[in-house]
């Protein structure tokens, strides 16, 4: 009969580890050990006695509200090995409070002995209470400020919430409160927040509250309720720190695009402080919020954080990151007919319909979205150029006699080229000044100038 009450004990405590394992270490950062406490003996080492509370919901009529300990009463040598000789105890809310002896190895760590109301049993039905040891006291001793794993996969903002002294049974602990909440580029419906307490101990720094809410509207907790050390515990001066972040490196590439192209927008954070910390950055583009990003860095981190923004309307824009600010410029697409070639979108249109025009053509698009041709006037005998300027052609009659009485014109075999001004260089076969050849002529920015024969 006391057996099977027994096993009913450890069924409750296992389905309760279980849930509160999968839930709530399944989701929380992965954390760094600390340089003292890492394993079950370590805990036994340096603690004479814990108590701590696990809740997956903050109903105190629920059976997922958990506390759980243990206190060594001593040591004892089991078979040739030394044991401490701890009673463990466990409530689960609806349960009267169970206790139990058990014996461990000093060398191992592990359950020699199993003890329940007076009566020895199998000491590997003990394996649930270590367990629980193992999962959250030892874990206890932790470090959460360097996220390597985020809960749910997101970034998370991390807020210092003050710094207070909290009596844990005999012992007083100052706890450093942090309290963080999902990043708010994640959809509110989405978003987690929580809080927890880091303290200083002679054995390294522990966490004794960690509480955090889903979005799912679940809700976890653990918290240390008391504690007592081997030895009178004396609390290590806590210098909090408090990060500060600077930026810099405002940079836009391209300072200048087309229609429909995407401007890379990046900005360098520092962390000048002393303390790890998360920081906002938004992006405004004319005043409007276009985006935002989260980043967290330790002391003395820097990271350069960038934005993609597609381009949309041409003309300037202004651009804010914080309290960064630049500007870009954007240009209407190079385009025929109002449709972007680009996209693949063609259309015909007749450039120059006076005479006999057309043949020993040559184009160049600028850079500004212009697009230049150069082409070949038979009815004149000279060479003709045509600009788009972005709503109609600009056609010019480049200056160069024809020769009749050689039947020669010039303009044949055009080719053009522009410059970094976008200016039009044009090379062409024809007559000039007596002489027939191939010539050469460019735009200076208000004329063409004189034709010049290539030898």
């Amino acid at each position: 009969m006391l057996l099977a009450k027994t096993r009913k004990r450890v069924f409750l405590a296992l389905l309760v580890t279980m849930i509160v394992s999968i839930f709530f270490y399944g989701s929380v950062p992965a954390v760094h050990s600390s340089m003292h406490v890492e394993t079950i003996t370590d805990l036994f080492k340096y603690v004479k006695e814990i108590k701590f509370r696990i809740c997956t919901s903050f109903d105190e009529s629920d059976l997922s509200t958990f506390d759980f300990g243990y206190e060594i009463i001593g040591e004892e040598n089991i078979d040739g090995q030394q044991t401490w000789k701890i009673e463990l105890f466990s409530t689960i809310v609806g349960y009267n409070e169970s206790r139990s002896a058990l014996w461990i190895s000093k060398d191992s760590g592990e359950a020699i002995r199993f003890e329940v109301d007076g009566e020895i049993i199998d000491a590997s039905l003990s394996s649930w209470g270590l367990l629980m040891l193992e999962a959250y006291a030892v874990n206890m001793w932790s470090s959460m400020d360097a996220y390597e794993v985020t809960p749910f996969g997101v970034d998370y903002i991390v807020t210092d919430i003050g710094t207070e002294s909290v009596q844990y049974g005999p012992t007083t602990l100052s706890v450093s409160k942090k309290k963080f909440t999902s990043s708010p580029q994640i959809p509110e419906v989405n978003r987690t927040s929580g809080e927890y307490w880091v303290a200083q101990t002679e054995f390294g720094e522990m966490m004794p509250y960690y509480k955090f809410d889903t979005p799912f509207n679940d809700k976890y907790l653990c918290e240390l309720i008391s504690i007592e050390f081997h030895g009178e515990h004396v609390t290590p001066d806590v210098t909090v720190g408090t990060p500060e972040f600077t930026l810099s490196n405002l940079e836009i590439e391209p300072s200048s695009a087309e229609v429909g192209d995407t401007v890379s927008i990046s900005v360098k954070v520092d962390n000048v402080g002393d303390e790890s910390g998360s920081y906002v950055l938004t992006l405004k583009i004319d005043g409007n919020v276009e985006d935002e990003k989260t980043v967290t860095l330790g002391p003395d981190e820097s990271r350069t954080v960038s934005f993609d923004y597609k381009t949309s309307d041409d003309g300037t824009c202004s651009v804010a990151v914080n309290d960064l600010s630049s500007t870009f410029t954007i240009r209407a697409r190079a385009n025929l007919v109002g449709e972007d070639v680009r996209a693949g979108i063609w259309s015909i249109e007749t450039v120059d319909s006076g005479g006999y025009v057309g043949e020993h053509t040559s184009i160049a698009a600028g850079t500004d979205g212009t697009v230049h041709i150069s082409y070949l006037d038979w009815t004149n005998g000279v060479v003709k150029y045509a600009k788009w300027n972005g709503s109609s052609w600009e056609k010019q009659t480049i200056e160069n006699a024809a020769s009749p009485e050689y039947g020669i014109v010039s303009g044949g075999r055009s080719s053009i080229a522009l410059d970094g001004n976008n200016y039009p260089h044009i090379s062409y076969f024809g007559y000039a000044s007596g002489d027939c050849g191939y010539f050469y002529t460019r735009w200076n920015g208000s004329s063409w100038t004189t034709p010049w024969r290539i030898p």
